[in-house]
């Protein structure tokens, strides 16, 4: 256990009221747990009632966010000339885009790959460039770039997911730079080439129609735990695995045949007869078991036993599981809501196979980084794959590109393939912004290099000791002008004179 200096829990930074281990505590609590700032102000509330500590309130709490966040920013990164950018931008509501550029070094890069640790955290990372556009074409990232390039020194490398504006201006910047590369993050090159394989197969978009209409048709059912997982709006290639992944579950719980967690009851009823002649079911057998008819069973054992007080042992054992099967209640729902599943178990496999290969060109190249020779290893992984003839063909896509995205590679240590940890970023940046009446760019994009830095009480002492709540108020003028927010309020807020008396 590891146990404070008693020193450390009533240290405090100048001009400030709480100690530096409450408010490093409370930063922590938004940015490792992704609490609210709401929230944070309530487990503080909480914990006064046993610990003799404070209750700092919920704007102090966003300020020592924004502050500590805004010094990471402006502290200079270091000048090398063996940078790898990864490069993206984000945009909410409004004109605003954010730009963000991370970095790593490309002989830290080298030492990961040699440890194993080749898909990155947020703190391998270096924020080189956050950057607020209002206007964002490729003139304007290439302008962008070649400034931030004289500041930290130009890379040997740029990862980003080829958005058509960030592509432009990156092909700009690095055309007169010889042997810098470019390359296409492998998450968005690989949900490319599901989508030019996908998008044209109509079996495909029928099965994606259904996991649609299944979804909205079970959310009030008993089927309501079978349902499918909802679908992107937008890039719904890059989020195609969980929904191969449940029809296979699905399936798997149907052949299991247990159906008594949708519910256990049995009934033969007209539709259940319906089947049992469709079966052909003998008539003499039929005539016996009119004697049940339209009487509810709580569970299968209940009707088994009904079953063997009516029938011979013969034909008891011959027909009372197909007898139990057309009696299932919960059985009839399922095939009733998604019984369109088995028919459709062949293209399944097939669509398995697809994600499969993605899967796996997908780890190779994020944790082994990619190289010249990354498509002849990937050959080599998934040649004993038992593929269609249509996963052949893709297998073949596959090696391809990843041939091609490796060619520029020199015969030395392999580069970075993929953009995650700053997609990654992003994520948790709007999971903060969730929560903002208005979801535009403003100054929680602070969080952004906050998630990149390993907070010390001496880090965060020297933080806001060195920042004011004045200069993150000055940056968001600057940077942002008057919110989105206040605007709206200017216009739809209630007027003093409108004010009703009570």
């Amino acid at each position: 256990m590891v146990r404070c200096k008693p020193e450390l829990l009533t240290e405090r930074a100048k001009g400030h009221l709480y100690p530096v281990f409450l408010i490093q505590l409370a930063i922590s609590h938004i940015i490792t747990a992704c609490s609210s700032f709401w929230g944070v102000n309530r487990s503080f509330e909480l914990w006064a009632q046993f610990f003799a500590i404070g209750t700092p309130s919920l704007s102090s709490i966003r300020q020592w966010v924004l502050r500590v966040g805004l010094y990471v920013l402006q502290q200079p990164p270091q000048r090398r000339d063996d940078w790898i950018w990864v490069i993206d931008l984000t945009l909410q509501l409004g004109a605003a885009k954010c730009l963000v550029v991370l970095g790593i070094s490309q002989a830290d890069w080298h030492q990961q790959v040699a440890q194993g640790q080749g898909c990155l955290q947020h703190q391998d990372m270096t924020v080189l460039e956050i950057e607020v556009l209002f206007e964002c074409n490729g003139q304007h990232i290439e302008q962008r770039l070649s400034q931030l390039s004289e500041r930290v020194g130009q890379p040997v490398q740029i990862v980003s997911d080829h958005g058509s504006d960030l592509k432009k201006g990156i092909e700009l910047y690095t055309k007169p730079i010889p042997g810098l590369i470019h390359t296409h993050d492998v998450t968005h090159g690989m949900a490319l080439l599901l989508k030019h394989t996908l998008e044209p197969d109509e079996p495909f978009q029928t099965f994606l129609s259904q996991c649609h209409q299944s979804r909205q048709q079970l959310q009030q059912t008993r089927l309501a735990f079978l349902s499918p997982p909802a679908q992107r709006s937008q890039a719904r290639y890059l989020n195609l695995e969980p929904l191969v992944e449940w029809a296979q579950v699905v399936l798997r719980y149907y052949q299991q045949g247990d159906f008594s967690k949708i519910t256990p009851s049995h009934q033969l009823d007209k539709e259940a007869f319906y089947g049992l002649i469709e079966h052909q079911l003998k008539t003499p057998i039929l005539k016996q078991l009119a004697a049940l008819e339209r009487k509810t069973y709580d569970n299968q054992a209940q009707l088994s036993q009904q079953l063997m007080s009516i029938l011979s042992p013969e034909h008891f054992e011959q027909y009372g599981s197909m007898i139990c099967q057309a009696a299932d209640l919960g059985r009839r729902q399922f095939q009733e809501k998604l019984g369109w599943l088995l028919d459709r178990q062949s293209e399944l496999h097939q669509y398995e196979a697809l994600v499969s290969l993605v899967q796996r060109a997908n780890k190779q190249l994020k944790q082994q980084g990619l190289s010249r020779h990354s498509h002849l290893q990937f050959a080599q992984d998934t040649q004993q794959m038992n593929l269609s003839q249509p996963g052949q063909a893709f297998r073949a896509v596959v090696i391809d590109y990843i041939k091609q995205q490796g060619s520029p590679m020199a015969e030395t240590q392999p580069l970075l393939a993929s953009s995650d940890v700053l997609e990654s970023l992003f994520g948790k940046y709007k999971l903060f912004c969730q929560r903002s009446p208005l979801k535009e760019v403003g100054p929680l994009i602070l969080t952004i290099p906050l998630c990149t830095v390993h907070l010390t009480g001496s880090f965060v002492k020297r933080a806001l000791e060195s920042v004011r709540a004045i200069d993150v108020d000055n940056w968001a003028k600057e940077v942002f002008g008057t919110s989105m927010f206040a605007q709206r309020k200017a216009v739809f807020g209630r007027k003093e004179e409108d004010t009703e008396v009570a």
